[in-house]
């Protein structure tokens, strides 16, 4: 899938706006429309879907744009998560009740996120531009099977920064 813009995807019960307004997944909840800039996801606990990118499937959007995944858990199998010098934001937040902004620090997350089977997550430097910050936060992280995060640069830019945050890594 090749996005023009910036890409968000989750599976979270409400989207927050910068305004403070919210609109609810469930439609028996009240929700606010917004012309405002959408600013967090907001999981109510519990429960919360998976996010999956398998089979091939490679999400890119333009250089620096944003892409942002934030679910129960993730998992990137063989597919990929690519923004040439853009920021990726990848939270497997588990069941908490929890807002998960679209800036800022990342909070601690208990979620799983793999890597499998050559899947990757990927802000490469391409031109003069810098590559993007790749934020991750999890419970636990797997990376295997040739799976892997990559800050790579191919040019005069400078490499992504990489901030990785679980308790269980392997």
């Amino acid at each position: 899938m090749n996005v023009p813009g910036a890409f968000h995807v989750s599976t979270a019960d409400y989207v927050k706006f910068a305004n403070g307004d919210k609109f609810h997944v469930d439609p028996g909840r009240a929700s606010t429309r917004s012309s405002a800039a959408p600013a967090a996801f907001g999981f109510l606990g519990g429960t919360s879907a998976p996010v999956i990118v398998k089979d091939g499937a490679i999400l890119v959007a333009q250089p620096s744009q944003p892409i942002s995944m934030v679910a129960g858990d993730i998992e990137i199998n063989n597919g990929g998560v690519l923004t040439p010098e853009g920021d990726i934001r990848v939270v497997a937040l588990g069941k908490a009740a929890q807002e998960i902004g679209f800036a800022g620090t990342l909070t601690a997350a208990s979620g799983k996120l793999n890597i499998l089977s050559g899947g990757s997550i990927s802000s490469p430097a391409t031109g003069a531009i810098d590559g993007g910050v790749i934020a991750i936060s999890a419970g636990n992280i797997a990376i295997v099977n040739g799976g892997a995060i990559h800050a790579d640069t191919f040019s005069s830019g400078a490499r992504s920064p990489a901030s990785v945050s679980s308790p269980r890594r392997r």
